[in-house]
C-alpha cells in the first residue's frame, strides 16, 4: 500500500460523522428560554432540547416535525443534523444573528448595499422554500436569521411554528406584526420579512422608538415608516419597492419576492457567486452527510450564542445573540443615546452613505413596550 493511500485511510474515521450522545453534563449552555435550552457540543454544532415544561416539548417536537419535512438541506435554512435523537435537536452552529451583524456594520462603517441586497435575497428564498412546504414561521425578523462562517443568511427557529394550518404557539415581534392576523400565515410572514429588510436597511426595526400601543395603532391605520432616507445608488429604490410591497402585501406570494431580486440584482450576488465578505470558514466535513456539505471547508473561530426572551405562556417569541453582546452588557456597556444620536437614528444611515457611519452603538435598546407583556 502506498503511503498517500495509507494517509487517505487514516484519515478517514476523522471525518467520520459521530452523533452527540445526548449527555448534556459538561456542556456550555449557551441560552435558554421558553422553547427550550441551547448547549454548544463543539465548534461546529449545537443541541437544542426542551426545558421541561409542557409547551416546551411541544414547541421542539414542533421544531423536529419541520425539520423532516425539510428533507433535503437549503443554503439558507439553519441545518439540523439529527432530528431523531432522543437528547434534543443537533444543529449547525453559527456566527451570530444578522440583527448584530447589521448594527456592528453601522458601527464600523463596513455597511454595504451589495452586502445587504444578498441577504435580502437569501431571507426572501429561504422563507418561499418554507412556504412551499406548507410551513409559516410565525416569528420571521432578524433575530431569527443567523449568519455561517461564510456569511450566508440562514432562517433558524422553527419552535412553535405552523405546519399545514396548524395553530402556531409563536408570535412576531410588534413592528413586525400584520396588524388584524389572529394566526400567522403566508401574509404574515411577508409582512415580518417586510420589517426585516427595512431593519437591514436602516439598522433599527419600523417605529423601534415609539411605544408598542402606537406601533399597533399606526399598522392599523396603514401607516408606516418614511423610506425617504433610502437613497443608496445601486438598489435603493428597489429595496424600497421591497418593503412598500411587503407592508402593502403586492407580492401574490414569497417566491413571487424572490424573482422580483433576481431580475433586478446583479447576476454575482446570486446563488453560487463567492462570499462577499471573506471568512474564515468553518469544515462542516465532519458533522454533515457529503450531499449537504458546504463547498468552504476552512476553520473558524466565532461561534454562535442564541438566546431565548419570554413573551408568554403560549405566544412567545425568541432572539439570538452573540458573544460579545452579551460580554458588553456583563461589562456594563453605556447604551444610553445622545438627543443627536437619537435624532439621527430617526433619519436613518442611508442619508449619510457618503460617511458609511453609524449613528447607533452596537448595542441598541430595544424598549419593554415591544415587548408583548406576560398574562396572567
Amino acid at each position: 500500500m502506498s503511503s498517500r493511500h495509507h494517509a487517505q485511510k487514516s484519515r478517514r474515521p476523522h471525518n467520520k460523522y459521530v452523533p452527540w450522545d445526548g449527555d448534556a453534563r459538561g456542556l456550555r449552555p449557551l441560552g435558554n428560554g421558553v422553547s427550550g435550552i441551547t448547549w454548544a457540543i463543539d465548534k461546529r454544532r449545537v443541541a437544542k432540547a426542551h426545558i421541561g415544561s409542557a409547551q416546551s416539548k411541544q414547541d421542539i417536537e414542533t421544531e423536529r416535525q419541520v425539520y423532516r419535512r425539510l428533507q433535503q438541506p437549503h443554503p439558507h435554512i439553519l441545518l439540523c443534523l439529527e432530528t431523531d435523537n432522543p437528547g434534543g435537536l443537533v444543529l449547525e452552529r453559527c456566527k451570530g444573528s444578522l440583527r448584530s451583524r447589521i448594527r456592528l456594520m453601522l458601527k464600523e462603517g463596513t455597511w454595504s448595499e451589495d452586502i445587504v441586497m444578498r441577504w435580502v435575497y437569501q431571507a426572501a428564498k429561504g422563507l418561499a422554500y418554507v412556504h412551499r412546504h406548507g410551513i409559516i414561521h410565525g416569528d420571521v425578523g432578524c433575530h431569527n436569521m443567523l449568519l455561517d462562517s461564510t456569511d450566508t443568511l440562514k432562517i433558524a427557529d422553527f419552535a412553535g411554528s405552523s405546519i399545514d394550518g396548524s395553530s402556531a404557539t409563536v408570535d412576531y415581534e410588534v413592528w413586525s406584526r400584520y396588524p388584524g392576523v389572529k394566526e400567522p400565515n403566508e401574509e404574515s410572514d411577508i409582512f415580518a420579512l417586510g420589517s426585516a429588510i427595512y431593519e437591514m436597511v436602516t439598522g433599527c426595526p419600523p417605529f423601534h422608538n415609539l411605544p408598542r400601543g402606537q406601533i399597533v395603532a399606526n399598522y392599523k391605520k396603514g401607516q408606516f415608516p418614511k423610506l425617504d432616507s433610502i437613497s443608496s445608488p445601486k438598489y435603493g429604490v428597489y429595496l424600497v419597492a421591497s418593503i412598500k410591497r411587503c407592508w402593502r402585501q403586492s407580492f401574490h406570494d414569497t417566491q413571487e419576492l424572490v424573482e422580483y431580486l433576481e431580475r433586478r440584482m446583479d447576476p454575482s450576488l446570486l446563488e453560487g457567486s463567492q462570499t462577499l465578505v471573506p471568512e474564515s470558514a468553518v469544515s462542516f466535513e465532519d458533522v454533515q452527510s457529503p450531499s449537504a456539505r458546504p463547498s468552504t471547508a476552512s476553520s473558524g473561530k466565532t461561534p454562535s450564542i442564541s438566546s431565548h426572551t419570554s413573551e408568554g405562556r403560549r405566544k412567545h417569541r425568541r432572539g439570538y445573540t452573540d458573544s460579545s453582546m452579551i460580554q458588553a452588557h456583563r461589562d456594563g456597556a453605556n447604551t444610553a443615546q445622545t438627543p443627536k444620536e437619537r435624532k439621527q437614528s430617526r433619519e436613518g444611515p442611508l442619508s449619510r452613505m457618503s460617511h458609511l457611519q453609524s449613528p447607533w452603538p452596537f448595542l441598541i435598546p430595544i424598549a419593554n413596550s415591544a415587548r408583548p407583556k406576560r398574562k396572567g
